[in-house]
């Protein structure tokens, strides 16, 4: 298995004290050994709502800034970047009486099941997804 190169850019002027702190690699090796597949290069951009609603507009032809955006690059080992909206997730995380680290997390877990072909389009793919980051993040953890 691949160890997986995670780096983290703040494109936002709001950068939290402790972001990730070191969760975030650990999050991607956990993600891969769950899912057994393997990552190459993941980059993990932190934006704000403008850049999302941005990025959503033309990706996904959705004008809102959503929580999370997921691009890959290459499939296997998976290589892309993971795109995460602060205002967004800020508000998500007191709408889920949880931290705001614990919402980034929440929230780069799903980006990388994205980047490792997972999708939760249809109910199955779902389920799936769902169970995949319980057992990343902890049962009962996820709203």
């Amino acid at each position: 298995m691949t160890q997986p190169i995670l780096s983290l850019a703040y494109r936002t002027r709001a950068r939290p004290a402790g972001l990730f702190r070191g969760r975030a690699q650990s999050l991607a090796k956990l993600v891969a050994k769950r899912t057994g597949r393997s990552f190459a290069e993941v980059s993990v951009a932190v934006v704000g709502e403008a850049v999302m609603r941005r990025l959503n507009a033309t990706y996904r032809g959705e004008r809102r800034a959503t929580d999370v955006l997921s691009f890959t690059y290459r499939k296997r080992p998976a290589q892309g970047e993971v795109v995460i909206c602060l205002p967004v997730a800020r508000r998500q995380a007191r709408a889920r009486a949880h931290t705001l680290a614990r919402e980034l997390e929440v929230l780069l877990v799903h980006g990388l099941l994205h980047l490792a072909g997972f999708d939760h389009e249809e109910p199955k793919g779902c389920a799936k997804m769902r169970a995949y980051e319980r057992a990343v993040l902890g049962a009962g953890l996820i709203p």
